[in-house]
């Protein structure tokens, strides 16, 4: 948002690079004040094999369930008893139907995200433009981190996939998300 906001350049950069430095600064107080656990999680995304005992056993079991999925249909009923069912239902959702079925999610996913995105130029109010583009934002890396984390592209964490994962709080915010661009495009002929 702060590239399309009326900030010149030099305010632009220099925000970035504050909230970046305050970032990495409560990253490191973590890391020093709570123990290396979440390093050991990063290293066993980057190695598994090395870490296949502790915390890299996920992601050589996502190699192994993404390695017998056929194009249409079940592979295996019992090997998905030991995934989070809600932050992997794309891969629970692949795994049951297939390759095609991981395909119709991603084209849809992809074409709603591709479709906010689009009604930015129709847009003539600039903080309407920035309201779409934040909910546009907020919208898409959810999807794009989950299905990269159920894909093994992208390290774990507790993200869901818009509107398909179970849980009320994060439905609630995504509908209201869709609601408020869907209440500025149809108010987009208006100053």
């Amino acid at each position: 948002m702060l590239f399309w906001s009326n900030f010149s350049k030099k305010k632009v950069l220099l925000t970035l690079g504050t909230g970046i430095s305050i970032f990495l600064l409560i990253n490191a107080y973590i890391y020093i004040t709570r123990g290396n656990y979440r390093l050991k999680r990063l290293m066993a995304f980057f190695f598994p094999e090395r870490y296949g005992d502790d915390a890299g056993w996920y992601y050589l079991f996502l190699d192994k369930m993404w390695a017998s999925l056929r194009w249409i249909g079940p592979s295996d009923s019992d090997a998905l008893f030991y995934v989070n069912y809600t932050d992997t239902v794309f891969l629970q959702l692949s795994y049951q139907f297939g390759y095609v079925m991981a395909g119709i999610l991603a084209v849809l996913f992809g074409a709603l995200i591709i479709k906010m995105f689009s009604n930015v130029n129709k847009i003539k109010n600039p903080y309407a433009k920035l309201l779409i583009i934040g909910a546009t934002a907020l919208y898409s890396v959810q999807v794009i981190y989950n299905i990269g984390m159920c894909v093994g592209l992208l390290p774990s964490t507790s993200l869901s996939l818009p509107f398909i994962s179970y849980g009320i709080v994060p439905t609630i915010i995504n509908a209201l998300l869709i609601g408020l661009i869907l209440s500025i495009i149809r108010r987009k002929n208006f100053q």
